[in-house]
């Protein structure tokens, strides 16, 4: 993501596991740390966007299930929880967007209890503030239809 006119890399997967580092780059080239342990637990398969002004990430996986909380920053070292559970359920690889001065999530994976077992969330979700969310009335009835699960979930799910 592009923020303050740098590039950011939050989270993710590597050699070590799931990840919650934070750097950005003024040219693509040259690498900075914003900082090696973020508040939020570490992560991959979350979303990121910018949003009024901050960076916000929102969701992922933390370990064998998804995450709905919901962070924001004005500066990437300095970390604020809007909430620990948004109103959605826990999820990882949905979309999320900015439209109408809102906050947008949606679809995603979702696992219920048993993490072998992966269901596609055919909702959407937004948010003023990312603290509090609604559920849009509109369902995205093409997201049932997907057959195929990314390898990457299938590994991370053990399936």
């Amino acid at each position: 993501m592009v923020f303050d006119n740098k590039i950011w890399v939050i989270g993710g997967y590597g050699q070590v596991g799931n990840m919650n580092d934070i750097w950005y780059s003024e040219n693509g080239a040259n690498w900075s740390q914003a900082t090696g342990e973020a508040p939020f637990s570490a992560r991959n398969l979350h979303m990121a966007l910018v949003f009024n002004d901050k960076m916000w990430v929102i969701g992922g996986q933390t370990s064998q299930t998804g995450e709905n909380d919901v962070w924001y920053s004005n500066d990437g070292m300095n970390w604020i929880q809007a909430t620990s559970a948004a109103s959605f359920s826990k999820r990882v690889q949905n979309t999320v967007t900015m439209f109408d001065n809102k906050l947008w999530v949606i679809g995603g994976y979702s696992s219920h209890g048993d993490s072998s077992i992966l269901e596609v969330n055919d909702d959407i979700w937004y948010s003023k503030d990312g603290v509090l969310w609604k559920e849009s009335n509109t369902s995205v009835s093409f997201l049932k239809d997907i057959d195929i699960i990314p390898w990457f979930l299938m590994k991370d799910f053990g399936l």
